[in-house]
């Protein structure tokens, strides 16, 4: 989600793109018709100066579900600021979810000075589950975005 990948799907009648954000909408739900097969994702290739992480937190470094995890991928200008920034955190929500208000307002700041305020993380809506629960999860994603931002340096 972070890499801005879309998925392609295509029909009889038709080929289409969705960016996977909104493919994706639910526990085992797509947005593929039933006449629709997946063809192929498309990762756009980053710029040449793009960097990126991804942090995971999970009761054990192998084990496949996670607690919560965040993928990064950032454009630097020459000067260490952020000329672009993508953040997504997954396990937080009933799908993955972009931090868009994060990445706008990162626009001109350096890296090790961004700040994570709880407000940016308003569209995640953790849930109680056997791997974590939602009080835990809210109080450990501040950090988990902020070692996966710094992560990119």
């Amino acid at each position: 989600m972070a890499l801005d990948a879309k998925v392609q799907l295509m029909s009889v009648k038709e080929t289409r793109m969705l960016p996977v954000e909104e493919f994706i909408q639910g526990n085992r739900k797509t947005a593929r018709k039933s006449d629709e097969f997946v063809t192929g994702i498309i990762i756009p290739h980053p710029g040449m100066d793009a960097r990126g992480n991804f942090e995971k937190l999970g009761s054990r470094a192998f084990l496949v579900i996670s607690i919560a995890m965040v993928g990064v991928v950032a454009e630097l200008t020459e000067s260490g600021a952020i000329e672009n920034l993508n953040v997504a955190v997954g396990a937080c929500s009933a799908v993955s979810q972009r931090l868009y208000l994060l990445e706008k307002e990162a626009k001109g700041q350096k890296l090790q000075d961004l700040e994570i305020k709880p407000f940016y993380l308003d569209n995640l809506e953790p849930i109680d589950d056997i791997r974590g629960t939602a009080a835990y999860r809210n109080a450990v994603i501040p950090e988990l975005v902020t070692r996966a931002i710094k992560g990119v340096l």
